[in-house]
């Protein structure tokens, strides 16, 4: 985080949610988070991702009410499109030509 500002900017996301759970915006947010995803999804997740636990990331299917696929990418953290460029390219064009995404 050498460029000033980024660790402020990374964690504004955080502080919106907090700031905003008793405004309107913020529980018209928490209500259309607890629905579940309807659209095909693909979900692609770092083993070595030290912000989301792969057991938690594994187990977000459950919140997709259509095709879903989820890829573990071994050795890659919390960027997989930068640290495995090719890797994931691969999987997300695999996944936009499939006509019928796994579920």
């Amino acid at each position: 985080m050498s460029i000033p500002s980024t660790a402020h900017c990374s964690i504004e996301p955080y502080r919106w949610m907090v700031r905003s759970m008793a405004r309107p915006d913020g529980i018209q947010f928490n209500r259309r988070m607890k629905r579940p995803v309807r659209v095909p999804t693909l979900h692609l997740h770092g083993s070595l991702d030290p912000a989301v636990r792969t057991r938690s990331s594994a187990g977000s299917g459950q919140y997709v009410e259509a095709p879903y696929r989820w890829r573990l990418f071994d050795g890659v953290g919390h960027f997989p499109h930068e640290e495995d460029p090719i890797a994931f390219s691969t999987e997300l064009i695999n996944w936009l030509k499939d006509p019928e995404p796994d579920r």
